[in-house]
């Protein structure tokens, strides 16, 4: 998992569905790896990510 942050600024855009890579915290990997470890999830399986419109700064 990397440990760096992205935000693209395609504020309206209807992109569908995406893949590629996500950028994520140190703390926000250390979090999944938790989760994974307690529901004893697989390496091999997806994390798969939803943003929402909302909150302060435009997405949640």
């Amino acid at each position: 998992m990397s440990t760096e942050t992205s935000h693209d600024h395609a504020h309206g855009v209807d992109t569908g569905a995406m893949s590629g890579p996500l950028n994520v915290t140190s703390v926000a990997a250390d979090k999944v790896l938790e989760i994974r470890k307690a529901e004893d999830i697989e390496e091999s399986y997806a994390l798969r990510v939803k943003v929402i419109g909302g909150g302060c700064a435009g997405f949640q």
